[in-house]
């Protein structure tokens, strides 16, 4: 039997709606995730629940799976073929249901997750091609003082706010946190494999949903934000560092380019202007490449530290060079713009 067809147990032939968790070697957090997709206001005969293991040991995913024998809304495929896209991919060619909604391995859905997606998808109809809702997080350490503001986005907390709506262009569906038409999802040509983390997730690509969300709206279709389909993320102590922090945000530049967002040589000027203005926010101590690796507790400090390390990744990545010595490496107001394309 092929790896992506091997099953727990047949389901209900017409389910609502799909709750899909990809997963890579990360059982001991999965067996929350799945507890809270069990406990759904919903009839358990009117959806099912899709694992999606992605981990490189056969046998061990084998192993778990095992534990699920017998519970009639649960089907879990392992597929080898590495990338949370892919996994996600999968999970939407597999489905047998209208809807498809996505939670990672390390969150769990308050219980009326799936019935608040299905009523947004009710109210707005055919055009309603994606919904999300709110990701709250569960600090396993203490948040530091110098997290805050939008770079809780890196972390993907997510609360727009407000009331059941269709969302406004810069509001988007975390992927903790989404959910789509399944056909329209398809139709669009799935999540890029190109894109999102694969494997351990020391490359730490991003974006492959957004790039979804955006092809579903040029499409026609509408993303409805959701505020009370609320999921509950834990953020692990490691994400919790300043250094994980920052490369995030360089791998962000990264995905971004790969997505075609701002990785033109014409916007090569405005990136600069934005790391001029992000260094010169700093103390001047910090205004050099160098400095920006220091670590910081003002949470301003660091939120310019941030934002520039992105800045700095994407003018790198652009084939700009900047010094690190002599003049004008201690204030970044002195320090040369790119040639004129």
């Amino acid at each position: 039997m092929a790896a992506a067809a091997k099953t727990v147990q047949q389901m209900s032939s017409n389910p609502q709606i799909s709750a899909a968790v990809c997963t890579y070697n990360r059982y001991d957090l999965l067996e929350a995730s799945l507890s809270g997709l069990r406990r759904q206001t919903l009839p358990a005969d009117s959806y099912q629940i899709l694992v999606i293991d992605n981990s490189p040991d056969s046998a061990r995913a084998h192993a778990y799976r095992q534990k699920y024998d017998g519970v009639d809304n649960i089907r879990y495929i392992h597929t080898p073929t590495p990338g949370l896209a892919n996994a996600r991919n999968v999970a939407a060619r597999e489905c047998r249901s209208a809807f498809i909604a996505y939670i990672d391995d390390d969150a769990v859905a308050e219980s009326d997750w799936l019935q608040n997606l299905l009523a947004a998808f009710a109210k707005f109809g055919d055009k309603a091609g994606g919904a999300g809702g709110p990701v709250l997080p569960v600090w396993e350490e203490p948040q530091p003082s110098w997290l805050a503001g939008q770079l809780l986005d890196c972390l993907s907390v997510i609360d727009w706010g407000g009331r059941l709506r269709i969302a406004a262009e810069n509001e988007w569906a975390a992927g903790a946190n989404m959910a789509f038409r399944t056909k329209a999802l398809i139709d669009a040509g799935g999540f890029p494999v190109g894109l999102g983390r694969n494997g351990a997730g020391e490359a730490l690509l991003s974006n492959e949903e957004l790039v979804l969300q955006s092809k579903l709206r040029a499409g026609g279709y509408d993303m409805i934000w959701a505020p009370a389909a609320k999921v509950r993320h834990l953020i692990g102590k490691e994400r919790l560092q300043q250094g994980w922090l920052r490369r995030r945000l360089a791998w962000q530049a990264v995905s971004d380019l790969l997505a075609g967002k701002g990785g033109e040589k014409s916007e090569l000027p405005a990136h600069w202007q934005r790391l001029v203005d992000f260094m010169n926010a700093l103390p001047p101590r910090l205004r050099t490449p160098r400095g920006l690796f220091a670590e910081m507790k003002a949470p301003e400090d660091f939120a310019s530290q941030a934002y520039a390390t992105y800045t700095l990744t994407m003018l790198l990545l652009l084939g700009h060079h900047i010094p690190e010595e002599g003049p004008g490496a201690n204030d970044a107001r002195d320090l040369r713009p790119p040639r004129p394309l």
